[in-house]
């Protein structure tokens, strides 16, 4: 709330600074283009390089925010200061809040607003009035002019509108970039149509008028751009924008300050009537319901995000008002996705192998130096069809040539999110396509004898965040745990299980890293045992690597008392779930952060007597026995997902 505050002082500033840059031959509109070309210029710096959004839909929307928060909001409100009165205009224009706060429950309705917010928003209204009369009891109607300031304070309505719909899948920092790139593309046509840009040097170059610019690029447009779209997403687009009732006030103070503008008896009174007002909307309100969602991918079914989407409108329809969905991945399938969602990076394109030897495209994440790479991407189940399930024929190369090409784009680190592959060479292809040499095959069940490690290119250090602890051989390795699942016969497990530890033994005399034992060497078919033991990549677990990126357990802290409930899920819920899977990562964060929390687990499938103490409620989706694999399709799966959490949180 103070930063809003502090945020709305500043804008309420600008129009003393605006006045200065006027009085010294600037028009309005060249003051718009300096002073978002300079904060432009300076966010280009610091945000990512980025271009463009994840899908067109989000990039039109960058192209509305730039149009609503900038050109057409901008030229309306100063175009109708030619026509109408600036008591009338700051008026009509302050009513912001309140047709921001229409807008926004017809198309959301966790912004529905209460006969409180109503009752506070016209009291401050009638304050905000008073404070711009300051002694003029007379409003001189100018129906042209008053229309176009009512189109501003309706643009910048629909530029919150907009900004909720993206405010959570990008960072502030580049949701602003954005807003001033298309806030100046879309102002040019004015320049040719009505005024060229003055660039007169003789103006420019005078103390006054570039200290004012930059005060305004710097610091009314960069700095607090950011600062309030951030508040957009912390307090909610209501109650921020109704802090905008305040300007005309500190404008006053200021105006008092630095021009000598007299205070009248009406501007105290409506001082007064002003924060009585907004004392109305932020004051008492009814208790705050939180809660958590943090689903893992239902593998074939639905990503992390569809199943959030699912139980966050379950949650909704129960009376939750403030859930906060954050997309997981254990380090498999989804990873670049819930990657992205807690880094600004820019996605790579590279054409590379897949697991039946074809040429793909596969996309990786740069963010920081930093390189994200989704094992799952290259040679995951998404790249054959069940038919092809074949181990013997299934090749890891691909990893090993997007490893080259981070590596060659001079990142200084790479982490490979590791799971949800369908090979199970041991990762021979991946450190082939790095210059290794094996003597006698490349694939399951070839008689490899010796390896040549020696000719390998260099990389950058390679942190791998598995999906599964498993260790290469035993058990518990990845041709016992996953063998069946990728395509082995009941009869071949030996064989496979036998030449798994043959290789996990010529990777351990590489750096003496005991592969055949290691937690995640068998993550992706005994691809993190290559990683680690030949390569020396620093081993997590990707479940935990992914929910600290995400900010969950402060979210948690902060919510405190508020916070109802912790949700999550995965398809198949079972003893290898308890031991360390996603689920698992986000109930023990949950407990830690807040012992006494509710959580709930939601999965399709769930292992019969399974006897665990973790969760405080296990939901199935499934819609009854023998109705597994329909309960898993998509469109069963997110209304059967929704029903399960409302039932269970009434």
């Amino acid at each position: 709330m103070a930063v809003a505050v502090a945020v709305v002082l500043i804008w309420g500033e600008t129009f003393i600074s605006t006045k200065i840059l006027i009085s010294n031959g600037l028009r309005p509109a060249d003051i718009f283009v300096f002073r978002f070309v300079l904060a432009y210029a300076l966010i280009w710096i610091i945000s990512p390089k980025r271009l463009w959004c994840r899908s067109l839909k989000d990039e039109l929307t960058m192209l509305l925010l730039g149009i609503s928060g900038g050109s057409l909001y901008f030229l309306t409100e100063n175009t109708a200061l030619k026509y109408s009165t600036a008591s009338n205009v700051g008026i009509l224009v302050c009513s912001a809040p309140m047709l921001t706060a229409l807008v926004l429950s017809a198309f959301y309705k966790d912004e529905r607003i209460s006969m409180r917010q109503v009752a506070g928003s016209l009291v401050a209204f009638v304050g905000m009035a008073l404070v711009v009369l300051n002694g003029e009891l007379v409003l001189h109607l100018n129906p042209l002019g008053d229309a176009l300031a009512v189109g501003a304070a309706l643009t910048w309505a629909f530029y919150s509108l907009f900004m909720k719909s993206v405010s959570g899948k990008y960072s502030m920092r580049f949701i602003t970039r954005k807003v001033f790139a298309y806030g100046l593309l879309s102002i040019i046509p004015y320049f040719f149509l009505v005024h060229p840009l003055n660039l007169d040097p003789d103006i420019l170059g005078r103390p006054a008028v570039w200290g004012n610019l930059v005060y305004l690029g710097v610091v009314a447009s960069l700095t607090c751009f950011v600062l309030w779209n951030w508040c957009l997403k912390q307090l909610g687009t209501v109650r921020t924008t109704n802090l905008i009732y305040c300007q005309p006030f500190f404008t006053m103070l200021i105006a008092a300050v630095w021009l000598g503008e007299r205070i009248t008896w009406m501007a105290v009174l409506g001082t007064a009537v002003l924060i009585a007002g907004m004392m109305l909307m932020v004051g008492r309100k009814r208790s705050r319901r939180a809660a958590v969602v943090a689903m893992d991918s239902f593998k074939g079914s639905l990503t992390s995000a569809e199943a959030n989407e699912a139980v966050l409108d379950a949650l909704k329809e129960c009376g939750f008002d403030d859930v906060r969905c954050f997309t997981m991945s254990d380090g498999g399938e989804g990873f670049c996705a819930a990657v992205s969602q807690y880094v600004e990076a820019e996605e790579v394109t590279a054409k590379v192998h897949g697991p039946l030897g074809s040429i793909v495209c596969a996309r990786y994440l740069v963010a920081d130096g930093v390189a994200y790479i989704e094992s799952a991407s290259v040679c995951g189940y998404g790249q054959i069809s069940d038919g092809d399930r074949n181990p013997f024929m299934l090749s890891s190369r691909g990893l090993g040539e997007l490893l080259l090409d981070a590596s060659g784009r001079g990142v200084k680190k790479i982490v490979v999110g590791l799971g949800g592959t369908c090979t199970l060479d041991a990762g021979i292809g991946m450190l082939q396509a790095l210059g290794a040499r094996f003597a006698g095959g490349e694939r399951l069940l070839d008689p490899i004898t010796s390896a040549d490690f020696s000719g390998m290119a260099p990389l950058c250090p390679v942190e791998v965040w598995y999906d599964t602890a498993a260790p290469m051989c035993g058990e518990n390795g990845p041709v016992m745990l996953f063998g069946r699942q990728k395509g082995l016969e009941e009869g071949q497990m030996p064989a496979a299980e036998a030449w798994m530890g043959q290789v996990s033994q010529l990777y351990s005399k590489a750096r003496g890293v005991d592969a055949a034992n290691l937690p995640g060497a068998g993550a992706a078919g005994g691809i993190g045992g290559a990683l680690a033991a030949v390569l020396g990549a620093d081993m997590f677990p990707g479940g935990r690597k992914v929910v600290e990126l995400s900010g969950m357990r402060q979210f948690i802290i902060e919510s405190g008392d508020a916070l109802e409930a912790v949700v999550t899920g995965e398809g198949h819920f079972d003893a290898q779930t308890l031991t360390g899977k996603l689920p698992a990562v986000v109930a023990m964060t949950a407990r830690d952060a807040a012992s006494n929390r509710p959580l709930i687990v939601c999965a399709a499938g769930i292992a019969d007597d399974l006897q665990q103490d973790l969760f405080d409620k296990v939901l199935s989706i499934s819609e009854g026995a023998g109705q597994l694999q329909e309960s898993m399709r998509k469109p069963a799966a997110m209304k059967n997902l929704k029903a399960s959490v409302k039932l269970a949180m009434r």
